[in-house]
């Protein structure tokens, strides 16, 4: 395992710690790799309800690791495609599809691919001291791969904002965005996470990834197909039950 992350995959609801505190968390793409299979493994547990991603220090995760690594030619669209954009896209593939919730602890700043970690995750609970930032414009860089990650959670007028005028936005904006479920004061994050870990490790694993799977999957339904889903989830709980 990366020694970028801290693993406890102890009990029905398992720990990621992002472990780069000096460098603000910022991950290379090995640990993106890792932080994918680490979320794809953790969650094919049959008996886990939940998954809480946090960052070791004082910021979530300032973003990629963009030291290093280069050759001095340029690359191809080919192999970025395959060295640099497909394992940040698996990483938010890995956070949609795993079964259990992924619950985020934010603190700090949470920029660019930490941003986009916060809202590719199923809650996030944030310090009322957290900030939130898309800079890639300011390299003339589109992100629209963070940008991929945001679009079930957060109306496109809203990414739209905070790309072209990459303002850094507080943890209530980001909240009122839909980037952040909840907001907390920083002296209590840990203890609403770890009381909402809590209250999910009683709950049926089935219920538990009932909700998930039909928040994923509803969103891109009709009424009717969201409704028809609805009663085919609940059916299905309720006859395993």
């Amino acid at each position: 395992m990366s020694d970028s992350l801290i693993i406890d995959a102890a009990g029905p609801v398992a720990r990621i710690t992002l472990n780069r505190p000096l460098e603000a968390n910022v991950l290379t793409l090995d640990a993106v790799r890792a932080l994918s299979r680490t979320v794809t493994e953790l969650g094919a547990h049959a008996d886990r309800r939940a998954i809480l991603l946090s960052g070791a220090g004082s910021d979530f995760c300032l973003g990629r690791d963009t030291k290093g690594g280069g050759s001095g030619e340029k690359p191809t669209a080919l192999q970025l495609r395959a060295g640099l954009i497909a394992p940040i896209l698996d990483l938010y593939r890995a956070l949609r599809e795993t079964p259990v919730p992924v619950i985020v602890i934010v603190q700090g700043r949470a920029f660019g691919l930490g941003c986009a970690l916060v809202s590719a995750c199923d809650v996030a609970i944030a310090a009322s001291s957290a900030r939130f930032k898309l800079p890639e414009m300011e390299k003339d860089l589109p992100p629209t791969l963070a940008m991929s990650a945001m679009l079930q959670r957060v109306p496109p007028k809203t990414i739209a904002y905070l790309v072209y005028s990459m303002a850094e936005i507080d943890a209530s904006v980001a909240r009122m965005a839909g980037i952040v479920s909840h907001v907390v004061p920083e002296s209590d994050l840990t203890r609403v996470a770890n009381e909402l870990g809590t209250i999910l490790s009683r709950r049926a694993p089935a219920a538990v990834k009932a909700v998930k799977e039909y928040l994923r999957s509803a969103i891109y339904m009709d009424a009717s197909g969201a409704a028809d889903l609805a009663g085919i989830s609940l059916a299905n709980v309720l006859a395993s039950a």
